[in-house]
């Protein structure tokens, strides 16, 4: 089932959708004689890609997801009350020995483990029993993202006995079934990227467990100008399809019972 998620999920991302309408319509086009509606196929698949590849559309999309939950703010008041426990979701990760372990880990997997470095630093000092959770499994175990994130963690000076893994979960809705025994009833941060916070919330409390919105990084930071903002750019692209994933994920938990 997850692979076949995986699969249709793909599928239904604006680029490859964008181009499997383009393919059909010269197939249409050029094999067939249903020109109109490979002319109107056409027509589709330029107006997807021209949309989802504008700020417009992606900044729009994206500030839906990301505007429920601020960063998580630290502060001599925040601190006096925060959990001892700093959850980090893996986003990603290649396993290259190769590579050293930070060039390892995707840029989204790497945000969030700074962020969840900075928020044990900060609780470390005033809370001696403050823990650094890393998540996320891979084959052969150790090999995926808390593996590779501990190593990271260990060259940043992170002592060992700080941190607990969970290499066994392959998406979110792992994640909080394989994190419930670790994290019981307590409250605790959840480090994720602000896109995935919603789902990522939902999953957990659907679970029981007590998450605390600490977001990492964030898409599509203010509107461009005007002039920019129908613009074509393979990086709006990039924000649209992390949405648009966020989008489809949620629905699919919803249809799965695995949200409330």
């Amino acid at each position: 089932m997850y692979f076949f998620k995986k699969f249709i999920g793909t599928l239904l991302m604006p680029l490859p959708l964008g181009l499997a309408l383009l393919a059909a319509a010269l197939v249409l086009l050029g094999l067939t004689r249903r020109q109109r509606l490979g002319r109107w196929l056409a027509l589709a698949s330029l107006l997807l890609l021209f949309l989802t590849s504008s700020h417009w559309v992606a900044w729009h999309f994206d500030h839906f997801l990301t505007v429920r939950y601020p960063p998580w703010r630290v502060s001599a008041h925040s601190l006096k009350n925060a959990p001892s426990v700093v959850v980090v979701l893996g986003g990603g990760s290649i396993n290259d020995a190769r590579l050293p372990p930070v060039a390892q880990l995707s840029l989204v997997s790497l945000d969030r483990l700074i962020e969840g470095i900075r928020l044990y630093r900060a609780l470390a000092p005033v809370n001696p029993q403050a823990r650094l959770v890393l998540s996320g499994g891979g084959k052969p175990a150790g090999s995926g993202d808390a593996g590779i994130m501990r190593q990271v963690a260990l060259s940043l000076g992170i002592p060992g006995s700080a941190m607990r893994l969970e290499t066994r979960s392959l998406d979110t809705a792992s994640q909080a079934r394989r994190l419930k025994p670790m994290l019981g009833t307590h409250p605790f941060l959840l480090v994720t990227s602000a896109v995935h916070m919603p789902r990522a919330i939902a999953l957990f409390q659907a679970q029981g467990l007590h998450p605390i919105a600490a977001p990492s990084d964030r898409l599509g930071l203010g509107m461009a100008p005007r002039w920019q903002a129908w613009q074509p750019d393979p990086a709006n692209l990039n924000d649209f399809t992390a949405a648009w994933h966020e989008i489809l994920g949620r629905a699919w938990a919803g249809l799965r019972g695995e949200t409330r």
